[in-house]
């Protein structure tokens, strides 16, 4: 388990939520925390469990020696390391995105060709 999935683990530990409050108030389902805290997370959920937890986004990627109690931000911890794993999600999301938006354009140019679009 990387230490950000021990970070996410731990997070939610401390926070006291139970796996179906977290669910609901992050608007999910309880499968979706189960990954989760299996290390299958996507930016949109770090994000809003940071809100939840009310935690900033750089607890997930601190060593667990800087990592501080949910609801306390701690000014004096030295910045996280850059890591190559949020750079994937990151990457992984405009994938999914501009796969998104191309399909979205196909879809467009095939209504367009198939019919007369007027602004009657």
């Amino acid at each position: 388990m990387d230490y950000i999935t021990q970070n996410i683990n731990v997070l939610i530990s401390k926070s006291g939520f139970k796996i179906s409050d977290l669910a609901k108030e992050m608007g999910v389902t309880k499968q979706t925390v189960y990954n989760i805290k299996k290390g299958q997370v996507t930016i949109d959920n770090l994000i809003k469990l940071s809100e939840i937890l009310k935690v900033p986004i750089s607890e997930f990627f601190k060593t667990q020696k800087n990592l501080t109690d949910p609801g306390k931000v701690n000014e004096s911890i030295e910045p996280y390391e850059t890591n190559s794993y949020l750079i994937n999600i990151l990457n992984n999301q405009i994938q999914i995105k501009d796969k998104q938006i191309s399909e979205l354009i196909s879809h467009i140019k095939w209504i367009e060709r198939n019919f007369e679009l007027s602004n009657d």
